[in-house]
């Protein structure tokens, strides 16, 4: 949940959070495939250390998942499709509609040229155990939309896990 850059500074307050490059090398080691860059703190070494992160995953071999559109990667023989999105940077009911119909959008796009749909979603509130009402209805309108996987993050504690309509949504898994 934030930037790979050059030389990461030690942050002892507040929330400016980075990566060194080199952790890109412990995400391939550890079997990591793709990574979501739609988050809160992805901007936070400003639009340098997204290029930069974008630049070292793909280096790596490393799927991106993001707000910009579908993202595809086989895996033997099955394609997959995976979306992000960063429902922080939609606050009101409004912009909610917005997320939405930009969602059902790129998961349309996607269902046309995979065999699975992967959406990860940056939501819900910090530190709660449960998902929020939004958190669901984001949910269920992904998969409605065709999603066949949801995988959610943000809240930095573990929230259930739902199969909805026989497709799983995970809402939080914490600061995996």
């Amino acid at each position: 949940e934030g930037p790979l850059v050059e030389n990461c500074p030690t942050i002892t307050s507040g929330f400016t959070f980075c990566g060194d490059i080199k952790h890109a090398e412990g995400l391939t080691s550890a079997g990591i495939d793709v990574v979501n860059t739609a988050n809160n703190h992805i901007l936070n070494f400003g639009n340098a250390g997204l290029e930069t992160t974008n630049k070292v995953v793909a280096e790596h071999g490393i799927t991106l998942s993001n707000s910009a559109g579908p993202n595809y990667l086989n895996v033997k023989g099955t394609r997959f499709a995976f979306l992000g999105s960063n429902d922080l940077d939609y606050p009101t009911s409004i912009d909610l509609e917005k997320e939405k119909q930009l969602l059902k959008t790129q998961i349309t796009q996607a269902r046309q040229n995979a065999n699975f749909v992967v959406v990860s979603v940056h939501w819900g509130n910090e530190y709660q155990s449960h998902p929020s009402a939004r958190q669901q209805e984001l949910a269920h309108f992904a998969i409605d939309s065709g999603a066949d996987l949801v995988v959610g993050n943000h809240p930095h504690w573990i929230q259930p896990v739902e199969v909805y309509h026989g497709k799983i949504i995970t809402y939080s898994h914490g600061n995996f």
